[in-house]
């Protein structure tokens, strides 16, 4: 029987001739769906890059669930903005901070990221690594440097901690360069408790998703990009719910976005491999069969951290209907 193509978009329609194999394949590759408060955070990060050079420019703190999407959105809207194979200047320079971070870590973690060779042990003053830095980021036209996992800054001392940011204020007032700071919840502390870090960064939350419309317009686009060849109709209220409900017990924190799309990637495997071709509310449950078993080898007969997870979903807004 020949179904409707309609719920899947033009990228995912030829996967639909692939084998099985090839379909779950895609399924567990990473996408990146641009869904309201994304692309919210997407238009504030272009409008810095865009905007007029000034003596002192607007930086921003992006804060997350770890999880919820902050280092695929940072580094989409880099790769956005990449320069074509020839061009020799660049608009954005993206880098890790180390678990252990310094200054000197930071700098190094910068250094690279520009592509700018660096030997400590050369003395030459122009080998100095704020020399070399300053000069990289004016000679490529860097308009935004972003650091993220800054929330690393908080295994260092106080006073180190405080020189890394006086280097990130360093950046953005002598290079007039945007600084962007990602991490999980925590690292802003340090903006709110220093009236300069405060005027100069705006703080930006990632929220977890909740039932609502938003959620509903993410899983539809979600589900667009799945090559199952019966409409699931993610986006319902009781798919919402559900989804959000084993969410929550496999990552403890029910909304976070790595959660979701792992719920949702196991249930569509399932669909696949049982030749069902839709994801069904018993099938949001799939994830169990395949993660579940290495709790309980590890926990034995310890109770769950998160609850029930062999509890069978049920709607409570359709059993008050009944």
């Amino acid at each position: 029987m020949k179904h409707s193509t309609s719920h899947l978009d033009e990228a995912t329609l030829p996967l639909l001739n692939k084998s099985t194999a090839q379909r779950i394949y895609y399924v567990q590759a990473d996408r990146f769906i641009a869904h309201r408060a994304a692309q919210t955070i997407l238009n504030q990060l272009r409008d810095l890059i865009t905007r007029p050079s000034s003596i002192r420019p607007p930086c921003m703190a992006l804060v997350a669930d770890s999880g919820a999407g902050k280092s695929t959105l940072l580094q989409n809207f880099e790769l956005s903005q990449r320069p074509t194979q020839h061009a020799v200047r660049r608009k954005i320079v993206y880098c890790y901070v180390d678990p252990f971070p310094d200054l000197r870590g930071i700098r190094a973690a910068l250094l690279n990221a520009l592509g700018v060779p660096y030997d400590p042990a050369c003395r030459w003053q122009r080998n100095d690594p704020q020399h070399l830095v300053q000069t990289a980021l004016a000679e490529l036209g860097v308009r935004m440097v972003i650091f993220d996992e800054v929330n690393h800054l908080r295994n260092l001392p106080t006073k180190l901690e405080f020189a890394a940011w006086d280097y990130f204020k360093w950046i953005s007032s002598v290079l007039r360069t945007s600084v962007v700071c990602a991490g999980i919840s925590g690292f802003e502390n340090a903006i709110r408790s220093d009236g300069q870090l405060a005027t100069r960064f705006r703080i930006v939350q990632l929220p977890r998703w909740r039932v609502g419309p938003h959620f509903q317009v993410f899983l539809t686009a979600f589900e667009r990009s799945l090559p199952l060849r019966r409409p699931t109709g993610l986006g319902r209220l009781d798919m919402q719910r559900a989804i959000l409900h084993e969410s929550g017990l496999l990552q403890q924190i029910p909304g976070v976005t790595q959660g979701v799309k792992l719920v949702i990637e196991h249930a569509a495997i399932a669909a696949l491999r049982s030749g069902e071709e839709r994801i069904s509310l018993e099938l949001l449950q799939a994830w169990r069969e395949d993660l579940q078993p290495l709790e309980e080898a590890a926990y034995g007969d310890a109770p769950k951290k998160t609850g029930r997870a062999d509890a069978k979903y049920t709607d409570p807004e359709r059993d008050r209907n009944v």
